[in-house]
């Protein structure tokens, strides 16, 4: 299965590629990235996130680890970081993830009938820092 991003929210996501509208000149152009393989075993919710010039993905890679990865907007590449966090049998276990103002990301996901599985982020924009409270 491959990714579809669209928009610029949390939403129902599915993964493999993503498909990114951006403001060109005024124009409203899209472009579709490559970003990782996904889990396909039921569906699940994945969570696109844009903000500062950066952009956010935080998804279940394809072995249902949950991963974030991120890009500069001007760029193709993708940074991943995954996270001590592995999905079960549940579509239930969907992922959000905000920025504060000073530029931290919060997770939160995989926690239907579980307590609260959260991370954020120590540095701004910074998901190698990523660490769960």
């Amino acid at each position: 299965m491959r990714v579809a991003l669209m928009g610029m929210a949390c939403t129902g996501l599915m993964l493999g590629q993503a498909a990114v509208a951006a403001e060109a000149g005024g124009v409203r152009t899209a472009q579709v990235l490559d970003i990782a393989p996904v889990w396909a075993g039921h569906p699940v919710g994945f969570c696109l996130l844009t903000s500062g010039g950066r952009q956010y993905v935080a998804f279940y890679d394809a072995e249902r680890h949950m991963t974030v990865a991120a890009r500069a907007l001007d760029s193709s590449e993708w940074t991943f970081k995954r996270l001590p966090s592995d999905l079960v049998w549940d579509s239930h276990n969907f992922i959000v993830m905000t920025m504060d103002d000073a530029g931290l990301l919060h997770l939160a996901g995989n926690m239907h009938v579980a307590p609260l599985v959260y991370f954020r982020t120590a540095a701004p924009h910074d998901i190698a820092t990523f660490e769960r409270i």
